[in-house]
């Protein structure tokens, strides 16, 4: 470990630490083995537990909550990553399959087109596409 002592000034010293910075300052002085000081006062200090938090934690440690869960499995809808096998089905279950139509669902001159071809952004992928 390497310490580094810059030049301080003596209001920040006395600021920061609180003490008076004379040429014999020490800034490790308060730095001693035995600091922090033990209180000893405290050491006879213990936790006491009430009777209402005791009856507290035991009545709800007695008690558990069972859950049983019933597993269903419905064959018609998608379970798994299943949809190229599957159509897509009409929102009002009907059992029409869902196809969209370029020409009649959308109106003329709204349907987005690509500006450029697969071949033109493999080949030019300086323009933008990655």
């Amino acid at each position: 470990m390497v310490l580094e002592y810059h030049k301080l000034s003596k209001d920040v010293v006395k600021e920061s630490l609180g003490v008076e910075a004379t040429n014999s300052f020490n800034p490790t002085q308060r730095l001693q083995k035995d600091s922090p000081v033990k209180d000893d006062s405290k050491t006879g200090e213990k936790l006491q537990e009430t009777m209402s938090s005791m009856s507290g934690a035991t009545s709800t440690r007695d008690k558990a909550l069972k859950v049983e869960v019933e597993k269903v499995i419905q064959t018609d809808t998608l379970s798994k990553n299943d949809f190229a096998k599957k159509p897509l089905k009409h929102k009002d279950n009907s059992g029409t399959d869902v196809k969209l139509d370029s020409q009649k669902d959308f109106p003329q001159g709204k349907v987005w087109k690509p500006v450029l071809t697969t071949e033109q952004i493999k080949d030019n992928r300086g323009m933008g596409a990655t």
